[in-house]
């Protein structure tokens, strides 16, 4: 997954005036128009308008972030996942034993 956050050159915590004058900034830096015999520069800019549609929109950002942060958990521990509902139920278990 491309991290948008590293192609608008912006913080996480950004603000939506931050993601706004960076994508200014990047559109004016790689648009074609401007570079128009060099495709990796056309490459770059569509990056940068896939990361300012994702960043700019606060529930698309929203869901980014949630599947960011899901990105950086490690296998088999991501929420609902069968490895988690096992070590729960087996806590559970634990508890059985016992006479309240």
């Amino acid at each position: 997954m491309s991290n948008y956050y590293e192609i608008m050159e912006v913080g996480r915590s950004a603000s939506a005036d931050e993601i706004k004058k960076a994508f200014k900034r990047l559109a004016k830096k790689y648009h074609p128009d401007a570079h128009p015999n060099d495709p990796a520069l056309a490459n770059k800019f569509k990056e940068v308008n896939e990361a300012h549609h994702v960043l700019g929109d606060s529930i698309k950002r929203k869901a980014y972030d949630r599947q960011l942060n899901n990105d950086r958990i490690p296998p088999g521990m991501q929420a609902g996942s069968d490895d988690q509902r096992s070590a729960v139920n087996d806590l559970l278990n634990t508890f059985d034993k016992f006479d309240f």
